[in-house]
């Protein structure tokens, strides 16, 4: 019963009897649909506060701008009560699977150890059947950690989509630009990250002409490494923008409240 568990692939190891569409859905469910949510709420919570023309008004308070823009998604995030039901999901469906597979990092690194110490000897089939153990565990923890990096940095996102948003939409109608750029750049960051694993990885080992055990223990580090720094790349960019311009905002509102306007 334990062989027969240890040894069955990557996607069934860390979610039992799913399949790897089960897999996709539940990754692509927690990363679309509650940012979506998440980030129509932000910003049609501060594109509100503009139609009643309390936002202007706020932002003359010494926090400015920044400080009542995080205020409302603070209350935005935990006015809703599924946010913490979210964010339990998040770690269980991260951590237990997580632990599963760590706990069965033991059965080939102790076989290996005590190869490499001479303490036991293996026939090459054992010693690859142990090596596909070992690739399929990576394969597996690299995607329990893809889906908890990637949901936090989808929630970042929704935040800082929402907040842009609000700046240059100042209607209603925000929640649905909001929305739909949410969804652009989560198609955009998948894709990208598709076309790096199964086309720009594979030339540049054909270019570098990387072979061996090491190659392919890295090939899915690799692909988290890209898949994070791509996400981390995006949200960075719309930081920079938004502090851009809820700079330029306060220093307009401070402008007008300078000049009595």
């Amino acid at each position: 019963m334990l062989s027969t568990l240890i040894l069955q692939p990557p996607v069934r190891l860390v979610l039992f009897s799913l399949t790897l569409q089960d897999v996709l859905v539940i990754f692509v469910s927690f990363n679309l649909v509650y940012g979506c949510i998440l980030t129509a709420g932000v910003s049609l919570t501060i594109a509100r506060a503009r139609v009643q023309g309390l936002y202007d008004a706020l932002c003359l308070t010494p926090s400015g701008a920044p400080g009542i823009n995080w205020a409302m998604c603070t209350g935005v995030l935990y006015r809703r009560p599924g946010f913490i039901w979210f964010r339990l999901a998040v770690l269980a469906v991260s951590s237990i699977p997580a632990i599963a597979v760590l706990v069965h990092f033991i059965f080939p690194l102790t076989a290996f150890g005590g190869l490499l110490l001479g303490r036991s000897t293996m026939p090459p089939a054992v010693i690859q059947s142990y090596f596909r153990m070992l690739l399929d565990l990576t394969y597996a923890l690299t995607l329990v950690v893809a889906f908890y990096t990637s949901t936090v940095q989808s929630v970042i996102l929704s935040i800082l989509l929402g907040m842009l948003t609000s700046v240059s939409v100042r209607d209603s109608s925000a929640r649905i630009v909001a929305t739909g750029l949410f969804l652009l750049l989560q198609v955009f960051t998948f894709l990208l990250a598709w076309i790096f694993s199964l086309f720009i990885l594979p030339a540049g080992y054909q270019v570098f002409h990387a072979q061996g055990w090491l190659a392919d223990l890295c090939e899915p580090l690799l692909r988290l490494l890209f898949f994070f720094l791509l996400r981390e790349a995006v949200n960075l960019l719309l930081w920079r923008q938004l502090a851009q311009q809820m700079n330029t905002e306060a220093e307009l509102n401070f402008a007008l409240a300078g000049s009595g306007v």
